[in-house]
């Protein structure tokens, strides 16, 4: 049960990515909430229980915050777009571990999902009081091509589709799908607000373990 917990929580954080932050928009500072829902039916109730809903953003300047709740831990990304590098926290049952990474290591972690390609279309509509475009994202997975739309405003200043694969939008996705580790899920904005956020949002506390993505998936139970 342990080890299953563990690998759900690396399932999201490697599918939630590493945002990153711009600074030209007109909102610099705050939080955005994203509804979470799973595209298939492969989860059973229990698993699904244990899934989260929910992930909240934070984001200011060239830094961002998400933090993802779960029903046995929380994760924490913490990224800075100046020096291109991301830490996970992970706090599961008062294990916390902590996990940095770079940019082009999670680039090559989401390219193993498939390749993808990014037409943009015409359209808008608008999401949480921020205006949006279309555009149309398809990918390859297990040999099927998967296609869906992706809704980005240039109004957020936060870029968050580079980081999480889809290089090609240019703007904060507010609605948009994901294909991770097998797992199709859907992130749709409930919520945006301007907020000051606090410096030491952006910050690992103290009492973190540092460990790496090798250490982290052998503990999981998938380094066999």
């Amino acid at each position: 049960m342990k080890k299953a917990t563990f690998s759900l929580l690396f399932l999201f954080l490697c599918s939630v990515n590493y945002l990153h932050a711009q600074n030209q928009y007109g909102l610099t500072s705050g939080k955005i909430v994203f509804e979470i829902s799973y595209m298939d039916d492969r989860f059973d109730a229990q698993t699904k229980a244990m899934m989260p809903t929910e992930t909240i953003m934070y984001f200011k300047n060239k830094k961002s915050r998400v933090n993802i709740s779960m029903a046995m831990g929380s994760t924490s990304i913490i990224s800075d777009d100046a020096s291109k590098k991301s830490t996970v926290l992970m706090d599961f049952m008062g294990n916390k571990f902590a996990m940095e990474s770079t940019y082009e290591d999670n680039k090559k972690e989401m390219s193993k999902s498939g390749e993808y390609t990014v037409e943009k279309l015409d359209g808008s509509k608008v999401i949480a009081g921020y205006n949006c475009k279309k555009a149309k994202v398809t990918q390859t997975h297990k040999g099927e091509n998967i296609s869906f739309d992706v809704w980005y405003s240039n109004e957020i200043g936060i870029n968050n589709a580079g980081a999480n694969g889809l290089e090609g939008i240019e703007g904060c996705m507010l609605e948009y799908e994901l294909i991770q580790n097998g797992t199709h899920m859907k992130m749709s904005t409930k919520s945006i607000s301007k907020e000051d956020v606090k410096d030491s949002m952006f910050t690992v506390p103290d009492g973190y373990t540092m460990t790496t993505p090798e250490a982290l998936k052998s503990m999981m139970g998938g380094g066999r």
